[in-house]
């Protein structure tokens, strides 16, 4: 068995606003050491039900070294850095997994289920929407994984996004680290959320299930904080401008918007 794991770290455990997502903090600090334990119980856990599969994690975060290498077993491989490849979040994802688990992920740009909202470049996107639907992080990548007939089998993260994802796929199994109110979390305790990232992944991973790979249209709208970005963006070929700050493009497949999503 081969298994793709795509870490993020505002849906870890406790993390509550940008200290502790990048710099010199101490909260940084420790919340590096909690996402990469959450990465870890999921390891462990496909490791038990799987002895002898293969496990490539991408540190998904901020400049992708974000995660203590030093204590993942041998099955492992772990993406640091950026390859600037259409893929990111999910480098070197294909048709050869046979499935894939997204940890600490986080609610889409505008929702309030966590005060760490935003999808990808949240200082530049306000909003964006994938076939008219509100476009997180894991949606996208969850529709390239789609593309190849990969399977999700697992996510954790915020109340929010682990709600918007049953709604999406009643076969996920969820973890919820935090419920977000305002700019506060009622958080988990970590060692409470190692142990049911650790118990969901263990019955994700006994009951996996083969899918046809989903090929399709998609339309992708981004709506701007700043009106000059959308502009500038618009000399893409293919977009239009919605309005002054909301960009419209169309592709035949998620490869092709994700290509074209590299220069919006």
């Amino acid at each position: 068995m081969k298994f793709f794991i795509s870490a993020d770290i505002e849906g870890t455990t406790g993390c509550l606003n940008w200290d502790y997502t990048m710099g010199k903090s101490r909260e940084y600090e420790i919340q590096k050491e909690i996402m990469t334990q959450e990465v870890l119980s999921c390891v462990k856990a496909l490791t038990k039900v799987h002895p002898d599969c293969e496990i490539l994690i991408k540190d998904a975060h901020h400049y992708g070294n974000n995660l203590d290498i030093r204590i993942f077993p041998k099955n492992c491989k772990i993406i640091r850095g950026w390859s600037h490849k259409p893929h990111s979040m999910v480098q070197e994802l294909n048709e050869t997994f046979d499935a894939i688990l997204f940890i600490g992920y986080h609610n889409a740009a505008t929702m309030s289920s966590t005060p760490l909202s935003h999808s990808f470049n949240g200082s530049k996107f306000q909003r964006m929407r994938l076939n008219e639907e509100i476009c997180s992080e894991f949606l996208f990548n969850y529709s390239i994984a789609l593309h190849y007939g990969v399977p999700t089998i697992l996510l954790t993260g915020d109340m929010g996004i682990c709600e918007e994802v049953r709604k999406k796929d009643s076969s996920i199994h969820t973890v919820y680290t935090y419920e977000g109110v305002g700019e506060s979390i009622i958080t988990k305790t970590p060692e409470s959320v190692y142990d049911e990232i650790y118990q969901a992944t263990i019955q994700a991973a006994k009951n996996i299930k083969k899918i046809s790979p989903t090929k399709k249209p998609y339309t992708l709208q981004i709506q701007y904080k700043k009106h000059t970005d959308c502009l500038k963006a618009s000399n893409y070929p293919g977009s239009r401008m919605l309005d002054s700050v909301t960009l419209s493009l169309s592709a035949n497949n998620i490869l092709e918007l994700e290509k074209a999503f590299l220069f919006l």
